[in-house]
């Protein structure tokens, strides 16, 4: 993934240049590169963008240097995972009326945190499954490793 560009032009005391769009032309990213903009919105609630079209945008946005940010369709965490998964830096929530939707987008864009591994599974019709991983987890007593 590339510096946001958006954050780097803030930094430098600039506002950055942005350029919107309600779907999908990637002849528009690369003008948009070529003439000084610093990033792309892109606005998945009023346009029409697919998962292969927001894929396309970054792709291309990304190879020109620049940054891509969205207004998703909703704040559900679901959605917001779609959208951040394809690659974009920056996230608009629509229709933000109350400090809990704020939160739930806030929380819903994070990026996941590194969890421990999966705890064994409960027993189920007699049986038992225990998942570890044999380069960091002793095996089991009276069992020798085979590594």
């Amino acid at each position: 993934m590339i510096e946001n560009t958006i954050l780097k032009a803030n930094r430098t005391g600039r506002k950055a240049l942005v350029f919107s769009m309600t779907y999908k032309d990637l002849w528009a990213v690369e003008a948009a590169a070529q003439v000084g903009f610093d990033a792309v919105a892109l606005d998945g609630e009023h346009g029409a963008f697919s998962p292969a079209d927001v894929d396309d945008i970054v792709r291309v946005a990304n190879g020109y240097g620049l940054s891509v940010m969205a207004r998703v369709p909703n704040i559900q965490p679901n959605t917001l995972n779609l959208w951040l998964d394809r690659g974009i830096q920056g996230v608009v929530g629509p229709h933000i009326e109350s400090q809990e939707e704020a939160q739930q987008l806030a929380d819903g864009s994070r990026p996941p945190r590194r969890n421990p591994p999966v705890p064994p599974a409960q027993p189920q019709c007699g049986s038992a499954i225990r998942l570890f991983d044999p380069h960091t987890t002793p095996p089991p007593r009276g069992r020798r490793s085979l590594g």
